[in-house]
C-alpha cells in the first residue's frame, strides 16, 4: 500500500505545466502556442487559454501491473473518481484534442513579459475546483489557494462555474511549473480514506 501511496503522491506533485521562455526566445510553434491567442501588447504578448476542470473514472495503474516489481493490481482498486484539466477551445465550446497535455493538463506556455489569461471552467457538477499556479506572478484575486475568509472567487469556483486568471510570468518564471486545484475540494480528497 505504502507503494500505491507514494505513486499517488509523485502523480499530485507532477499535475501540469506552465513553461516561461525568456523574452528574447524563438517562437514556440506547438500546438499549445497555435492554441493561444496573441495580442500586441507594451510589454509582451496576451496569451489566453481555455481550461477545464473534468470529472472522469481514472485507473491509475491502467496497465493492472508495476513495471518495475511485476506487482499485479486490482482495477476495482485502483480506479477512483477523479477531476482533471482539460484544453478547450475559446468559450469552452469543444474539447480540444490530447496533442496538448501535460500529465493531467494541458502544458501552458508563455514568453517572459506576456500576461497570461487562463480561463477556467468547473464542469465538475459536485464539488467546486480552482486553479493555484507557482513559478508566476499574480495579484491575490488570481491566486487560486482557498483560504477561507480571505480568498476570492478564483479560489473555490462552483459546479458549473467560471474564472480568469491573470498571470504575469517574469524572468524568473522561466522553466517548468506545476498548478493544481487548491480549492476546498482539496481537503475533502485528502482527507478521505
Amino acid at each position: 500500500m505504502r507503494r500505491t501511496a507514494t505513486l499517488l503522491l509523485s502523480l499530485a506533485t507532477l499535475v501540469a505545466l506552465a513553461l516561461a521562455v525568456p523574452s528574447g526566445a524563438a517562437n514556440l510553434g506547438d500546438r499549445a502556442a497555435a492554441t493561444a491567442h496573441p495580442r500586441a501588447a507594451a510589454h509582451g504578448r496576451t496569451v489566453e487559454y481555455w481550461v477545464g476542470a473534468v470529472p472522469l473514472s481514472w485507473n491509475v495503474v491502467p496497465t493492472g501491473k508495476d513495471p518495475m516489481t511485476g506487482q499485479t493490481f486490482d482495477a476495482a482498486k485502483t480506479t477512483m473518481a477523479a477531476v482533471i484539466y482539460r484544453p478547450f477551445s475559446a468559450n469552452w465550446a469543444s474539447q480540444l484534442p490530447s496533442a496538448n497535455q501535460g500529465l493531467v493538463g494541458p502544458t501552458l506556455r508563455a514568453r517572459a513579459g506576456d500576461t497570461m489569461l487562463i480561463h477556467f471552467k468547473n464542469f465538475d457538477t459536485a464539488n467546486p475546483h480552482s486553479m493555484h499556479f507557482h513559478g508566476v506572478h499574480y495579484e491575490v484575486a488570481s491566486d487560486g489557494a482557498y483560504i477561507p475568509g480571505v480568498t476570492g472567487p478564483g479560489a473555490n469556483v462552483p459546479p458549473g462555474g467560471t474564472f480568469t486568471y491573470k498571470l504575469e510570468p517574469g524572468d524568473d518564471s522561466v522553466g517548468a511549473w506545476p498548478y493544481h486545484d487548491h480549492s476546498p475540494s482539496m481537503m475533502t480528497s485528502s482527507t478521505e480514506p
